[in-house]
């Protein structure tokens, strides 16, 4: 995997909106971190009283739960789909950890904090091509518009996934690819054989 990070011209009049995602999406993520730990506190109700706790949230689930918060805030309404998706997942999967590492004995670990809305001013795109593409120096993020893109060069790999960030007093995006790896060492061969034609060593 490889990392492209560009600049983007955003005039003053259009941050408000990307600024209004964010908060959104930090809202979300703070109501996803109150309903997981209100199902963990169910379910060591449920052990204590020798039943079974309740299995976690399925992909099926998932979706059905981004799909009703969509369609009740107009503010995550208004977002691509997979901002909301992506967001739900991380915190999920990283509660996921946590409670392995916790079944592990590694006491170390946290679950997913809640972050500061001030500081939460990122969001990203998982799948490059579905609400996000650059084309000509400039980048397309469905629900904003286009962007022209600072210092724009060729992006080598298959893109996979765009994040948008506010930092240092602007707007950047960084394109994740994946690149195929070069064999420097040419095919290995059984045995310690060695291939036709190769010279024989001082």
């Amino acid at each position: 995997m490889r990392a492209f990070k560009f600049a983007m011209d955003v005039p003053p009049s259009r941050q408000a909106k990307l600024f209004a995602a964010c908060d959104a999406l930090c809202e979300w993520r703070y109501h996803l971190l109150i309903l997981l730990s209100a199902q963990r506190a169910a379910n060591r109700k449920r052990l204590a009283a020798g039943e079974p706790p309740e299995a976690w949230l399925a992909q099926t689930d998932l979706y059905k739960l981004v799909t009703d918060a969509r369609a009740e805030n107009d503010k995550l309404g208004s977002l691509h789909t997979h901002l909301v998706q992506n967001v739900c997942i991380r915190v999920i999967e990283g509660t996921k950890r946590w409670l392995e590492a916790i079944a592990e004995g590694d006491t170390g670990k946290r679950p997913p904090p809640h972050r500061d809305p001030r500081k939460y001013r990122s969001f990203t795109f998982p799948e490059y091509g579905n609400g996000c593409r650059i084309n000509n120096g400039r980048i397309l993020l469905s629900g904003f518009g286009w962007f022209k893109l600072h210092d724009h060069r060729k992006i080598r790999g298959r893109p996979k996934t765009i994040t948008v960030k506010f930092a240092q007093g602007r707007w950047w995006c960084t394109v994740t690819t994946l690149t195929q790896e070069h064999d420097w060492f040419g095919p290995k061969l059984a045995n310690n054989q060695r291939p036709v034609g190769a010279g024989v060593d001082p």
